[in-house]
């Protein structure tokens, strides 16, 4: 039905999964997050993760600073249990090129440290959106021109073998044409 929860939330407890404190619940932008109160890390489901790094609700935000300045990820460190269920989850760099690396459990949310969620909104209004869609775009011009080239050989290859093809000799009146 194209909803999170593949699996059920298996936890009753949310707790942080870096140092293990009861997650407290705090309201921002209209959406109900998880927040640690020792290290100041953020769970926030799918649902509401995909709304808060919308860039409809990014670039209406007057708060969200439009300079990004990248900080290359540092290292990947250990996986961690999701908040809702005893899965380990990814680190994934947010659009492959934002430098903020998220663990995200593909059923449930993702577990945002300390400044990153503010990191993600940033780098999506200061156009890393975009960026990362010029990135595919370049990345997809230059696999159709590969397959064109490739078509082209084939297409060479394909007049080079029938070059002497009786039934061309005989419908083309005799003549060999190239």
């Amino acid at each position: 039905c194209n909803m999170p929860n593949k699996i059920p939330i298996t936890k009753s407890e949310s707790l942080c999964p870096k140092c293990g404190s009861g997650l407290q619940t705090k309201t921002h932008k209209k959406v109900v997050l998880d927040v640690c109160p020792s290290c100041s890390g953020v769970w926030v489901d799918t649902l509401d993760f995909e709304y808060l790094t919308s860039p409809k609700d990014v670039y209406s935000d007057p708060s969200v600073e439009p300079t990004f300045v990248y900080d290359p990820p540092k290292g990947t460190g250990t996986l961690h249990e999701c908040v809702r269920c005893d899965n380990l989850m990814n680190h994934v760099n947010f659009k492959n090129i934002s430098g903020v690396l998220m663990d995200v459990c593909s059923d449930h949310g993702v577990w945002l440290d300390e400044g990153e969620l503010t990191r993600i909104r940033t780098f999506i209004a200061s156009g890393g959106i975009e960026k990362t869609l010029d990135i595919k775009i370049d990345k997809n011009i230059t696999e159709i021109e590969r397959i064109a080239r490739k078509a082209n050989n084939i297409e060479f290859i394909q007049r080079a073998l029938h070059r002497w093809n009786l039934k061309r000799i005989i419908l083309s009146g005799g003549k060999i044409t190239e």
